[in-house]
């Protein structure tokens, strides 16, 4: 190693369980950015500034550069000029045009699997009604 990788010091061992425990949030981002388009308006429009794409992604342009940039430490874009963003390989697939698009699993997990999932101690209580509280199911 040198330069800057040098000095980096290895993960600790916790830190495959905290990217776990993030994972919620990880699933959030991504739905987040599934359900503004964001991946289709970054490849249709090339590299653009959160201003450019919040009038259309109906949202203030605060939220959609946070989006963003949380994109950017997953990989999903990169942020160029200090201001612009553009998609990466990875990001192509949360495109609904691209062939192989994970966009529908995304929105699938952001939107059902999410809070099916954050209630799952309730299907483990004794009474239907737990069960059908998570599940949301009203009978």
């Amino acid at each position: 190693m040198t330069g800057k990788d040098a000095s980096r010091k290895p993960p600790p061992p916790h830190a495959p369980l905290l990217q776990m425990a993030y994972g919620a949030l990880t699933t959030q981002i991504l739905c987040v950015a599934a359900q503004l388009g964001l991946a289709e308006r970054l490849a249709l429009e090339g590299p653009c500034t959160a201003d450019k794409l919040a009038p259309d992604a109906g949202t203030a342009t605060s939220t959609v550069e946070r989006i963003l940039r949380a994109l950017v430490s997953l990989g999903v874009c990169e942020e160029i000029d200090g201001n612009r963003f553009r998609l990466t390989a990875l990001g192509e697939f949360l495109r609904p045009s691209h062939p192989d698009s994970v966009e529908a699993r995304v929105l699938l997990n952001g939107q059902v699997f999410y809070r099916m999932w954050g209630d799952l101690i309730e299907t483990e209580r004794p009474s239907a009604r737990g069960r059908d509280a998570a599940l949301r199911i009203f009978r």
